[in-house]
C-alpha cells in the first residue's frame, strides 16, 4: 500500500544488497504479534532473499534448524505446538498435557548435485523427494515432537 514516503530502502553494492527499514518491525511484532507486521517482515524477507537456501511450509509452532556434519545435512523438525493458543489472556491451564501431530510439511532446498539418499531420521525411512534444476523438493509426512531428514552427500 503506498504511504507516500518509504518505509525501507535498498540499494545494490557490488554483488550484494544493503537494505535499511525506518522502523522496528521485529521488536513490534515480538511485543504485539500483529498480523499485519508478519506479513510485512515476510514480503520483505522474500524480496531480500528471492532464492532462499532453505524453505517449508510448516507452521509458525513448527522449530526447523539446518545442522552440517562432514558428507550429510541434517535439517530437524521439532513440533512445539501446546494445543491451544496459550496467547489467551485469562488462562488458567499453563500445562501442555499432549503435543498433536504436526504435518505433512513440504521443504525445498537448493541442493548443487542430486543427493544419493534422503532419508527421515529416526528410523531411517525414504521420504518422497524429487531433485530438479538444483532443487530438491521434499515432503516430511506427519510425525509427533521430533524427525530429521538426512541429505547425503552433503558438500561443505
Amino acid at each position: 500500500e503506498e504511504a507516500g514516503f518509504p518505509a525501507v530502502t535498498a540499494r545494490h553494492v557490488g554483488r550484494g544488497l544493503a537494505v535499511h527499514i525506518a522502523a522496528d518491525p521485529f521488536g513490534e511484532y515480538w511485543i504485539y504479534g500483529y498480523p499485519t507486521t508478519y506479513r510485512f517482515i515476510r514480503e520483505l524477507i522474500g524480496k531480500m532473499q528471492p532464492d532462499p537456501l532453505f524453505a517449508a511450509d510448516a507452521v509458525s509452532t513448527v522449530e526447523i534448524s539446518l545442522r552440517v556434519r562432514p558428507n550429510e545435512l541434517l535439517i530437524h523438525f521439532l513440533n512445539g505446538n501446546p494445543g491451544r493458543d496459550m496467547s489467551k489472556t485469562g488462562e488458567r491451564d499453563l500445562f501442555v498435557d499432549e503435543i498433536p501431530v504436526e504435518g505433512p510439511i513440504r521443504g525445498e532446498l537448493r541442493c548443487p548435485s542430486a543427493p544419493q539418499s534422503v532419508y527421515l531420521e529416526p528410523g531411517h525411512r525414504d521420504i518422497e523427494h524429487v531433485w530438479q534444476d538444483g532443487r530438491l523438493r521434499f515432503t516430511v509426512p506427519s510425525f509427533p515432537i521430533h524427525c530429521c531428514v538426512r541429505v547425503e552427500p552433503w558438500p561443505l
